[in-house]
């Protein structure tokens, strides 16, 4: 592995600022880290070593006493309320950090600095930060993003005292969930062991909300019960319906800014009736002559249930049969003799 740095010098509003590439080089190919550390106050230079204009110079020696930061900036920060941003930078050999924000300097008054020291290394750095209100950036109307950064110089450098380095941008939005779903689950009856879902689309929110599901007012664990499934679009499948799955389900949304509930649907599972297999057949009506005989069934295998239909068909069959007098058998013993 080896490590190849370039720097250059460019002049911005007057001022000179150091721009710093690092690239790790692993055999032949090159593995993409990059560490943007750019931009900076300081006096006027040709490739750092004075006079004014922009220059491109080695850099191979101002970089190794320049600030490191090892904690860059989140890229987004949300705004709440009553709850302020934090936004923080973790600088290695600063001695002097300031914030940006969308190009206006926070007031080191608003900032909060204090000094750790990295327990396994020994290594002392900065951890500064600064709360940004819901009320600054609702003031703000530039047509980019409102956001922050951190600069950081190291004032004892040999050389370059008034270089600063750059943190990335952290990008500060308000955190808000609006009421309206787009989609609400609607009731629905469905057959015991079919397939059915509940539909829901979520309020407009940022961050995007998470979508969740109450049965009866409890959370729907799908862990637990692998017959309920959480789509990829926020519906709730029944796999195969059961009794047990009835309810009220309501859909639920959440992100920092609120929660928001659906308005209920009812899953109802309801079953068809079935015909019970056939009794035997009765005894002749009659003892003596012709009768009928009959058998019977029942709706009960299963029985209707929340509203499924009843069977279809007779309960009864009959058929007819003839029963022997025993007075006519004895007559025709006696002709017989």
């Amino acid at each position: 592995m080896s490590m190849c740095i370039y720097s250059r010098y460019i002049s911005m509003n007057g001022l000179r600022v150091y721009s710093v590439v690092v690239y790790i080089i692993y055999a032949a190919t090159f593995s993409g880290v990059f560490i943007p550390m750019a931009a900076g106050q300081g006096g006027g230079g040709d490739g750092g070593t004075g006079g004014g204009g922009s220059n491109t110079g080695t850099g191979s020696s101002a970089a190794s006493d320049l600030p490191v930061i090892i904690k860059q900036p989140d890229d987004v920060y949300y705004v709440l309320r009553h709850k302020p941003a934090l936004v923080s930078c973790h600088v290695k050999g600063a001695t002097d950090v300031q914030f940006k924000c969308s190009g206006q300097v926070v007031p080191l008054r608003s900032m909060s600095k204090v000094e750790v020291t990295d327990p396994k290394s020994g290594d002392k750095y900065l951890i500064t930060s600064i709360e940004v209100p819901r009320e600054e950036v609702e003031a703000y109307f530039g047509k980019d993003d409102y956001s922050c950064n951190c600069h950081a110089w190291n004032r004892k450098s040999k050389t370059a005292p008034g270089t600063a380095v750059i943190s990335k941008e952290g990008i500060i939005r308000k955190s808000y969930l609006k009421k309206r779903f787009y989609r609400e689950p609607i009731s629905t009856f469905v057959k015991v062991e079919d397939t059915t879902q509940l539909e829901c689309l979520p309020p407009e929110g940022d961050p995007m909300p998470e979508v969740f599901w109450l049965k009866d007012g409890q959370l729907v664990d799908f862990v637990k019960d692998d017959n309920l499934i959480n789509s990829h679009d926020n519906s709730l499948i029944i796999n195969q319906a059961r009794l047990s799955d009835m309810g009220n389900y309501t859909c639920g949304a959440q992100n920092l800014a609120s929660k928001r509930l659906s308005v209920p649907a009812t899953l109802t599972v309801f079953v068809n009736g079935g015909w019970s297999s056939w009794s035997q057949w009765t005894e002749c009506s009659v003892k003596c002559g012709r009768g009928i005989q009959k058998r019977m069934r029942s709706c009960s295998n299963p029985s209707p249930l929340n509203g499924g239909m009843n069977c279809h068909g007779d309960t009864t069959q009959k058929t007819s049969c003839n029963a022997l007098c025993p007075g006519r058998k004895e007559r025709k013993k006696s002709l017989k003799v």
